[in-house]
């Protein structure tokens, strides 16, 4: 089990913000997610913003799933329950949004699916293409 004490908020916390930014994607009505960045290594660290699953790892049905939703690797996204929660918040999630993109990421760390290593910068903003 893992005990919480704390909410993560915008700011780092003092015994990681010299390495890692983050902030909180808003904008949806009923999700939030802390995001983080990496200084050193110019990687964004997403849990569910963005999905990209490879096809190799797929079944058929989950293949034409995933195209559907528009999660499946190289052309990964937000996962459209995400985008369907963020229709009355998109105000917030664009200002998140330029918060991420700002730090230019060179690699995303994705935990549904395969990670970007080189191009993450590129691949943010087309995986959000339907935000901006």
């Amino acid at each position: 089990d893992i005990d919480f004490y704390k909410e993560l908020g915008m700011d780092a916390e003092n015994e990681w913000a010299e390495e890692i930014e983050q902030t909180v994607f808003r904008g949806s009505l009923v999700m939030q997610e802390v995001v983080f960045y990496h200084k050193s290594s110019k990687t964004l660290i997403l849990t569910d913003l963005i999905e990209n699953f490879n096809p190799q790892s797929l079944n058929g049905w989950q293949r034409l799933a995933t195209k559907m939703a528009g999660i499946l690797s190289p052309n990964g996204k937000t996962p459209i329950d995400w985008r369907i929660s963020m229709m009355f918040g998109k105000k917030e999630a664009k200002d998140s949004f330029a918060i991420i993109d700002s730090w230019q990421p060179e690699n995303i760390i994705i935990a549904h699916g395969e990670c970007i290593i080189g191009g993450g910068h590129d691949f943010l903003r087309k995986s959000f293409s339907w935000l901006l």
